[in-house]
């Protein structure tokens, strides 16, 4: 076990917090297997959370393809998820190129134990959706009474003429 994640288990002062462990298989040398600690958001997470924030605005990844909007997201994702991960915690650069399933499933636990710091996220996927069916309404409106895969059909037939 991480010296870092059985120092957090058995500190008394941090029984009380919701945590949960979880392992991140490795693939080779070049990315090893983790283990991570999430711990419920409290004090220690929080000052953690200003120190991951300051780093990466005083260390800007600089990479030419990711924009800076995306850069915004990627480290405002990060700073929540690794402010409240103790153990081998990935940097902000190999978070970026961690494979969607090991990212999805440190998500994942991190939404699990702090649902409200991540609420931001479940947000954007609703208005996401929501934008989707309103794109799908108006692309499926006609001015008869045909149905959504009526028009979508005579939408098919039209494009291919």
């Amino acid at each position: 076990m991480h010296a870092q994640i059985e120092s957090i288990n058995n500190a008394i002062e941090f029984v009380h917090l919701h945590k949960r462990q979880i392992t991140i298989q490795g693939r080779g040398d070049n990315y090893p297997a983790r283990e991570l600690l999430i711990m419920e958001s409290c004090g220690l997470t929080d000052a953690r959370r200003g120190r991951f924030d300051r780093d990466i605005k005083t260390n800007p990844l600089n990479f030419d393809f990711i924009d800076p909007l995306d850069e915004y997201g990627i480290a405002r994702l990060y700073i929540d998820l690794a402010a409240t991960t103790f153990g081998d915690v990935p940097t902000l650069i190999e978070f970026i190129a961690m494979p969607n399933g090991d990212s999805a499933a440190w998500l994942t636990a991190c939404v699990e134990v702090n649902p409200s710091l991540f609420a931001w996220i479940t947000e954007m996927a609703n208005q996401l959706e929501t934008f989707d069916r309103k794109i799908f309404e108006n692309l499926t409106k006609t001015q008869s009474n045909e149905t959504p895969d009526e028009t979508l059909k005579k939408n098919k037939r039209r494009r291919r003429k």
